[in-house]
C-alpha cells in the first residue's frame, strides 16, 4: 500500500507541475482560495445556528442577534461567491490542460515506430492512454477531484480539532472510521487496477465493431454481403464481455459500500447517544447539542463525499498512470539518429545489405538475406505474386518497420542515422489503400498554403488527369471531399481518389517516388498512360513502381521479379522477355487475358 501511495503522490505532483509548465500558475492561488472558502463553509453552516440559539437562550437584544445573523450569513454568501468564481475558472482551465496533453499524445502517437500499430497489446495501452484524455474522468479528473478533496480535508481538520477539545474519544472514533473508509476504497482501487487491462481490451474490441457499423467506407460491403447480422453478433459478444467486467467492478463497489455505510451508522449512533445523554445530564446546552450534532452529521456527509471522491480519484489515477507511462516510454520512439534529410535537389541511391525481416519472433521470415542496389535516377519495377514481400520492402525502405537483421543504406548512409521526420521527407509514397481526408481537394494535396504553392498543386492534379473533372465542379478546387464534415461534400470514385493520392505525392517533390500498386482502381490502359505520365514528371529522380500489370512497368530501367524465395529474375523488359523465364510467362499470360478481353468488347 505504501508503494501505491508513493505512486499516487508522484502523479499528483506531476499534474500540479504541469500547471506551471502550461503557464497557468494563477490556478495555484485559485486552488488555495477555493480550498479555504469551501473548507470553512460547512463549519460556518453549523456554527451560525449554535450562536443564534445561544443568543436567544441568553435573551440577548433582538437587533444584536439580527446584526450578528446578517454578518454571518453575509460571510457565508461571500465564501460561496468566491468558491463559485474559482470553480468557473477551473472549468475552462482544466479542459484546456487536458486538450494540450491530448495534443502531446497525438504527437507521441505519430512519433512511435509504425510497427507498434500492428501490435494488439500496444493498441490496448494506447487506447488506455487516449481514454485518460478523451473525457474528464482521467487526467482532468485528477485536478477536479483534488480541488474537491482539499476543502473536505480542511473541514475535517476543523471538526477533529473541535471534537478533540470536546471529547477526544469521539475524534478517535471518527479518525478510525475515516481510516477504514479509505482502506475500503483502496481495496476497490486495487480490484479496478487488476481488471483495468481486461476492461480496456474489451472496450476497444467492442468499439471496433461499433465503429464499423457506422463507418460509411464499409457500407457497401456490409449491405452486399449481408454482414450486419455477423457484426451485430460480434458487437453483442464483445459488449457482453465488457459488461461482465463492468458488472463485477460495480458488484465489488456495492459490497464495499455496504461495509463503509455500516461503519458510518455505528459511529453516528454511538456519538448521538452520548450527545443526548449529555443534554439530559446538563453537561451540554441546546446550542451545543445542535452544534455537535450538526458537526457529526456534516462530518458523516463529508466522509461519505470523500469516499466517493476518493473512489473516483483512484479511477482517475489508474487512467492517468497509464497515460504517463505511455507518454514517458522512450523505447517507443528511440532507435533513430539525428541526421537531417538529404536535399530534395539530390536523388537517392538505395542499397539493401543482407537484410532479413519478420514481423515477430513467432512469425516466419518475410525476407531472408535480401540484397538489392538501386542506382541514382534508376526506375525499378517490382513484380510478383501476392504475399511475396513486395510491400514489405517498401515499408522497410520508408522506415515504417525496422529491419530485423542487416542494414539499408541511402547514398551510402545507414538509414538509422536519420532523424525520423527528416527521413520521411525524402520519400513520396502512394499506397494501394488510399486515404482521403474530409477537407477540400486542395487541402488534401497541400493543406493551407500560399497561392504559388496552390498553382503547383493544380499542376500536379492536371498531371494525373483530374483538372477537367475538378474545374467542372461548382467550387472547383475548393470542393470539400466526403460528407463527414461538410454536407455539400462529394464522394470521388476509387480511381479518382487514387489520382488525388498520386498528385499529393508529386506535390511533395521529395527525393524519391514510390508507387505501391496505387492504380488498382484504374483499368489497364488508364494505368499504363498514368505511369507513362508519371515517368515523365519524375524526371531524374529514383523511383520504385509496384504493379500487378506488367505492361505498366515496361518503361522502367530494371524489373525485379520477386517471390517468397527472393529475387527470381532481374533485368529490363527486353532482356527478361528474351530470357523466356518467369517474367516472360507472366507477361504473356496477362497479354492473352487483355487481348481476349479487348476482343470480347
Amino acid at each position: 500500500m505504501k508503494k501505491k501511495n508513493i505512486k499516487l503522490t508522484s502523479i499528483l505532483k506531476r499534474e500540479l507541475k504541469i500547471i506551471y509548465q502550461r503557464h497557468k500558475s494563477y490556478l495555484y492561488l485559485l486552488i488555495l482560495i477555493e480550498t479555504l472558502c469551501s473548507g470553512f463553509l460547512p463549519f460556518l453552516t453549523i456554527w451560525i445556528p449554535k450562536n443564534i440559539i445561544n443568543s436567544i437562550i441568553e435573551h440577548q437584544n433582538y437587533n444584536n442577534i439580527l446584526n450578528m445573523s446578517i454578518f454571518l450569513f453575509g460571510l457565508s454568501l461571500l465564501l460561496t461567491i468566491l468558491s463559485l468564481f474559482c470553480n468557473s475558472q477551473f472549468d475552462g482551465a482544466f479542459v484546456e490542460l487536458r486538450m494540450l496533453e491530448l495534443k502531446d499524445l497525438h504527437k507521441k502517437y505519430q512519433d512511435i515506430e509504425y510497427s507498434y500499430l500492428e501490435d494488439a497489446a500496444f493498441l490496448n495501452r494506447a487506447e488506455a492512454a487516449r481514454q485518460a484524455l478523451s473525457n474528464p474522468i482521467g487526467f482532468e479528473g485528477v485536478y477536479r477531484n483534488f480541488i474537491r478533496l482539499c476543502p473536505c480535508i480542511i473541514t475535517i481538520l476543523i471538526y477533529l480539532i473541535l471534537l478533540c477539545s470536546f471529547q477526544p474519544w469521539i475524534a478517535l472514533i471518527t479518525f478510525l472510521s475515516t481510516y477504514c473508509s479509505i482502506s475500503i476504497n483502496q481495496m476497490l482501487t486495487d480490484y479496478m487496477e487488476q481488471n483495468r487491462a481486461a476492461l480496456v481490451k474489451a472496450e476497444r474490441q467492442k468499439e471496433y465493431f461499433h465503429s464499423i457499423s457506422y463507418d460509411v467506407s464499409y457500407g457497401k460491403e456490409i449491405r452486399i454481403f449481408s454482414l450486419m447480422k455477423k457484426l451485430k453478433q460480434e458487437y453483442e459478444k464483445k459488449s457482453n464481455q465488457f459488461l461482465k467486467i463492468s458488472h463485477n467492478i460495480a458488484k465489488k463497489e456495492f459490497y464495499l459500500g455496504i461495509k463503509e455505510s455500516s461503519l458510518i451508522f455505528i459511529k453516528n449512533s454511538i456519538v448521538f447517544l452520548f450527545l443526548i445523554k449529555g443534554y439530559f445530564n446538563h453537561s451540554l446546552n441546546l446550542g451545543e447539542v445542535s452544534f455537535y450534532m450538526g458537526m457529526i452529521l456534516s462530518l458523516s456527509e463529508i466522509l461519505e463525499k470523500i469516499t466517493d471522491l476518493f473512489t473516483e480519484w483512484m479511477k482517475c489515477f489508474v487512467y492517468t498512470d497509464g497515460y504517463f507511462q505511455f507518454i514517458d516510454e522512450i523505447s517507443l520512439t528511440d532507435g533513430y539518429g539525428t541526421r537531417q534529410a538529404i536535399s530534395n535537389k539530390e536523388t537517392l541511391e538505395i542499397e539493401f545489405q543482407d537484410v532479413s525481416f519478420r514481423y515477430s519472433e513467432t512469425e516466419p521470415w518475410v525476407l531472408r538475406h535480401f540484397n538489392l542496389k538501386i542506382k541514382k535516377g534508376e526506375k525499378l519495377a517490382i513484380v510478383g505474386v501476392n504475399g511475396a514481400g513486395k510491400s514489405t520492402i517498401i515499408k522497410l525502405l520508408t522506415g515504417l518497420f525496422p529491419v530485423t537483421e542487416g542494414k539499408i543504406f541511402i547514398n551510402k548512409i545507414d538509414t538509422r542515422e536519420f532523424q525520423r521526420e527528416e527521413y520521411a521527407k525524402m520519400f513520396s509514397t502512394v499506397y494501394q489503400e488510399v486515404r482521403i481526408y474530409a477537407a477540400t481537394i486542395l487541402e488534401n494535396i497541400i493543406g493551407d498554403a500560399e497561392k504559388k504553392e496552390k498553382d503547383f498543386a493544380i499542376k500536379c492534379l492536371e498531371a494525373v488527369g483530374l483538372k477537367e473533372i475538378i474545374e467542372a465542379l461548382p467550387l472547383q478546387y475548393d470542393t470539400p471531399l466526403q460528407k463527414i464534415i461538410e454536407e455539400q461534400g462529394i464522394e470521388l470514385s476509387g480511381g479518382q481518389n487514387q489520382r488525388i493520392a498520386i498528385a499529393r505525392a508529386l506535390y511533395k517533390n521529395s527525393n524519391m517516388i514510390i508507387l505501391d500498386e496505387p492504380t488498382a482502381a484504374l483499368d489497364a490502359i488508364a494505368e499504363s498512360k498514368l505511369y507513362e505520365t508519371l515517368n515523365q514528371l519524375v524526371g531524374e529522380k529514383t523511383a520504385i513502381y509496384i504493379s500487378h500489370r506488367l505492361s505498366s512497368t515496361m518503361f522502367c530501367d530494371h524489373i525485379m521479379v520477386f517471390s517468397k524465395n527472393g529475387i527470381l529474375e532481374y533485368g529490363n523488359h527486353k532482356t527478361l522477355m528474351e530470357k523466356k523465364g518467369v517474367y516472360f510467362e507472366m507477361f504473356e499470360t496477362q497479354g492473352q487475358y487483355y487481348r481476349k478481353d479487348t476482343k470480347n468488347e
